[in-house]
């Protein structure tokens, strides 16, 4: 599904899956990484209890699941006269990964706050994430590449166990 034989940095996972058989990978890779960071999301938000009294986050998460099963449903492909679909596709993967990398930022500052020689080293990872993202967006002249959707994906399930590791922690010793 990732950018196959072409380069990684210029081609993604919206190009791979454009057509059959890839078209059904991409609705099934939204599915699984959908499904598994909104599952982990709502698990962290449980763990933490009071201390992540608002639901907001889960909201958002549902929100970025339904913009990016929206966004594979709809064809990417510019080259075909369909400028408007794939545009519409491209937005809406966008910003279902916005909504929800703010999701994970809401939850990570709370217990940041309350907590922060706890919570740095997520925080930090954090930050680097958003530096590695603006290397490779420019690496990739601004493009949303399969090395960028790589990172980011990989990034936040790693990120998301370390993080229910940290609130299981807190719990055990301080709570």
């Amino acid at each position: 599904l990732a950018a196959g034989n072409s380069n990684w940095l210029t081609s993604n996972f919206s190009v791979a899956g454009s057509e059959s058989p890839g078209s059904f990978f991409l609705i099934l890779w939204a599915l699984l990484t959908g499904g598994f960071f909104r599952f982990l999301i709502q698990r962290a938000v449980s763990m933490a209890g009071a201390g992540l009294a608002s639901k907001r986050e889960a909201a958002l998460t549902d929100l970025a699941l339904l913009l990016l099963l929206v966004s594979v449903f709809i064809p990417y492909r510019p080259g075909k006269m369909k400028l408007f679909r794939s545009s519409v596709h491209v937005a809406l993967a966008f910003l279902a990964t916005v909504l929800f990398y703010l999701a994970i930022t809401s939850l990570d500052l709370k217990l940041y706050f309350q907590y922060p020689g706890h919570f740095s080293l997520c925080t930090g990872l954090l930050g680097f994430a958003i530096a590695a993202t603006a290397a490779l967006l420019v690496l990739s002249g601004f493009m949303i590449s399969s090395a960028l959707e790589f990172f980011l994906t990989v990034f936040a399930g790693l990120w998301l166990w370390l993080f229910c590791r940290r609130i299981r922690i807190l719990k055990r010793h301080w709570l």
